[in-house]
This record gives C-alpha cells, structure tokens and sequence, in this order.
C-alpha cells in the first residue's frame, strides 16, 4: 500500500514539473511501476510516433514528409508506402561505411 501511495506522489510531482508518464511497454493498461518514467513533452511525443504514428506529415525521426524529403512507394500487395527520403539516405550512407570499414579491414591482412 505504502509503494502505491508513492508512485501516486511521484507521478503527481513529475505532472506538476510539466513532465509525461511514459509506458515503456507500450500496453496502455499497464501500471507496473518499472515499466513507467518521467519524459519531457517533446521525449513522449518522439517515442509514440514510432509505435502509433501520430502525425503521418512526418516520420519517426521527425523529418516533414513533403516534396523532395516524400517517397511513396507501392507494394506488391497494393498498399503505397510513405518513406523519409532522409532516413533512407541515412542509412544507406551508415550501411556504406560500414561495409567500408569491413573491406578495409580484409585489406590490411
């Protein structure tokens, strides 16, 4: 009992601070303690538009998907994908310098 009534002020402190309750397991019925923490607006909002997709003008990372940055992409089964153009690029140029630095390593032997 004593653990609920600190939670309770805990969470009261952390609503009064500005602060959201985050659940980290993303089951909204949820209330294990360890599965909750204090995160900014912006924190709380970043992490649901990868699990809910709040705004669809905008990818996970927060880029706008308009213009250029917009890649719609049909799939086999008909559904058209949006895609960050900027996230692709992204990883594309991780993916390259990894596999650089694995080719390199083959080199110095």
């Amino acid at each position: 009992m004593t653990e609920i009534i600190l939670l309770t002020l805990a969470i009261v402190v952390w609503l009064a601070r500005g602060y959201h309750i985050d659940h980290l397991c993303k089951t909204r019925n949820c209330i294990n303690p360890v599965h909750l923490e204090a995160v900014t607006p912006l924190e709380n909002a970043r992490r649901s538009r990868g699990v809910f997709n709040s705004d669809p003008n905008d990818c996970i990372n927060g880029h706008k998907l308009k213009g250029y940055n917009l890649i719609r992409r049909k799939e086999p089964n008909g559904l058209v994908r949006r895609l960050c153009r900027d996230c692709i690029n992204a990883t594309k140029r991780k993916n390259y310098k990894k596999k650089q630095s694995i080719t390199d390593g083959e080199n110095d032997e």
